[in-house]
């Protein structure tokens, strides 16, 4: 991890630093602080706790005393910290691993770094400064823009289940002869799964973050800037228009569109439309006494 400086930070920032211009080597949170690193907090804090030195980006002014504790205020720490931990991080360095497995045909651009184990198929093309993580597979034909992430063991270009039934009443499942698209600037998590087009690509638009754990079926289309949080589930040609947001465990049923903008909750099971700017959610967890009083008077009509 690279060392800042408290006003190099600032100056980043275009914001004043309050406090001494403090070595950073690292970062912690403000529930179990360290000594020379840099935290951040949005809400009220008391400062009172915390050790010297440390550097903190804050949306208020800390209660208690603050003597010795550097503070930035700014309107969005959490953004700006983000910001600033890009350039704490040693920067990844472009390379080939040595058990990596390229295919032919594969174009790799300048500044492309790909991780231990990663397998590459035929015909494979990867944008500048992009990242394989440990692991992964990219599926044959598949397309992968500048400055995007594929995570550790994700498979990008798996063939998805198109099956039916013969004559004498055998399973076959159709070949699936689309490719994978990826734009510019996506986020793909960990031990995730995109599933190729069976006809047509399936396609992910730029700037996309896509958490971990999470199943993209065959020929969907997800637009710009959408975020889809872990363990979520979108089944065959689904389509997710741009900016929309869909959080943890959700399931779309295949076909379904979620308009731009919309918003589908935690745990949600989709099996219809959702228009534009719409929030759709499943119930929260209740105790099993209110459940029961419910469908009680459900039945008896109270």
């Amino acid at each position: 991890m690279n060392e800042l400086r408290a006003s190099d930070i600032a100056r980043a920032l275009g914001v004043a630093l309050s406090g001494p211009d403090l070595v950073i080597r690292g970062v912690s949170s403000l529930s179990i602080p360290r000594a020379g690193t840099l935290s951040f907090r949005i809400n009220a804090w008391d400062a009172r706790h915390l050790p010297r030195p440390i550097l903190v980006l804050a949306s208020a002014t800390p209660s208690g005393e603050a003597e010795g504790i550097s503070v930035i205020i700014t309107p969005h720490p959490r953004q700006a910290y983000a910001h600033i931990v890009e350039q704490l991080l040693a920067p990844t360095v472009p390379g080939i691993a040595s058990s990596a497995l390229i295919g032919n045909s594969v174009t790799i651009a300048p500044g492309v770094s790909i991780g231990e184990g990663v397998i590459i198929e035929d015909d494979v093309q990867i944008g500048e400064n992009t990242r394989i993580e440990t692991g992964a597979l990219i599926g044959r034909g598949s397309r992968i823009g500048a400055r995007s992430r594929i995570g550790a063991r994700t498979v990008i270009g798996n063939e998805g289940l198109g099956s039916f039934e013969t004559a004498d009443g055998q399973l076959r499942n159709v070949r699936h002869l689309g490719n994978v698209r990826i734009g510019d600037d996506v986020e793909i998590g960990a031990l995730c799964a995109v599933g190729r087009g069976t006809i047509d690509d399936t396609v992910i638009g730029n700037n996309t973050h896509i958490g971990p754990q999470v199943n993209i079926g065959h020929n969907s289309v997800i637009g710009m800037r959408c975020q889809i949080a872990g363990r979520s589930h979108l089944s065959g040609s689904v389509v997710i228009e741009d900016e929309a947001k869909l959080w943890a465990n959700c399931t779309l049923k295949d076909g379904v569109r979620i308009g731009a903008g919309a918003t589908v909750g935690m745990g949600a099971l989709v099996n219809h439309d959702v228009l534009p700017g719409q929030t759709v959610a499943t119930l929260p967890a209740i105790r099993l006494q209110k459940l029961a009083q419910f469908v009680h008077n459900f039945k008896w009509g109270r």
